[in-house]
């Protein structure tokens, strides 16, 4: 599968906002190029998954390269992230105050209940995972701190969109329409379903949708204020991971582990 084009038109409202600096725009959409599965990228293949032409990459690699934030590797011509770009993931992660309050909560989930639990933080139209824990039995999806998810197609990403007020979730859901018209029936399905779900009960199910071999639950974590959304999923193999085992053992301490979390949002992001 060819890598997601990543994003650099403005929306209407940014194209107005004279104070929106576009070329800082641009720089930072070729730092969200590198993934923990791209590593290493050239300027050729930047260009192709931001849509910026090549003068323009080349210059703004150049930048990036002199400050820091990306490293040039003369033998293969290629760039990867450089300590400046990873200081400031330490700083977004360790900013909320959740990440490591969380990581022990997490370890217990995992060993108590034979599951793979992650934390996610919304990031345009993915889920970037903040904190994980695994537990060895448990089905290993090559998931660690730093992979994205998609918004409309994963457990992160439901019980996101649950913790949502109606306002920002409707513009959510407005791009996720806009950004992938032909998987939007699906996703819609799938957000619905999630909506109802959490209205009844609190959390979301993804029942072998996202991977067949995998059921898990996710519930939002919403800040008092709900101005400030992430969310917590948990999942196993189906043959140990099964409905029940989610909803009657899972849901009710991940349900607990989400308000002790939600004050930390508003206390960790003044930090």
């Amino acid at each position: 599968m060819p890598p997601r084009k990543t994003s650099t038109t403005p929306t209407e409202s940014v194209q107005a906002d004279r104070q929106f600096v576009a070329a800082l725009a641009r720089g930072l959409e070729i730092l969200r190029c590198f993934t923990p599965e791209r590593r290493m990228l050239g300027t050729t293949e930047i260009g192709r998954l931001t849509g910026l032409p090549q003068p323009t990459v080349w210059r703004l690699t150049h930048t990036l390269v002199k400050l820091g934030y990306l490293v040039f590797h003369p033998a293969s011509e290629r760039l990867s992230v450089g300590p400046g770009a990873m200081a400031l993931g330490y700083a977004a992660a360790a900013s909320t105050g959740i990440t490591e309050f969380a990581r022990p909560l997490l370890n217990d989930i995992c060993v108590r209940f034979d599951v793979t639990a992650s934390i996610g933080a919304n990031h345009g139209l993915s889920m970037v995972i903040v904190q994980r824990a695994e537990n060895m039995n448990a089905v290993r999806l090559s998931l660690h701190v730093g992979s994205s998810l998609p918004l409309g197609d994963s457990t992160l990403g439901a019980a996101y969109l649950c913790g949502l007020a109606d306002g920002p979730r409707s513009e959510a859901l407005h791009l996720l329409r806009s950004a992938a018209p032909q998987r939007w029936p699906a996703c819609k399905h799938f957000i619905d379903e999630s909506l109802a779900t959490h209205a009844r009960y609190g959390y979301v199910l993804n029942l072998a949708r996202s991977n067949a071999s995998v059921n898990s639950i996710g519930v939002p974590i919403s800040a008092p204020d709900t101005s400030t959304v992430m969310a917590i999923a948990c999942g196993g193999p189906t043959n140990m991971a099964s409905r029940a085992h989610l909803t009657s053992r899972v849901a009710p301490v991940m349900l607990e582990l989400a308000q002790q979390l939600a004050p930390l949002l508003d206390a960790g992001l003044r930090h």
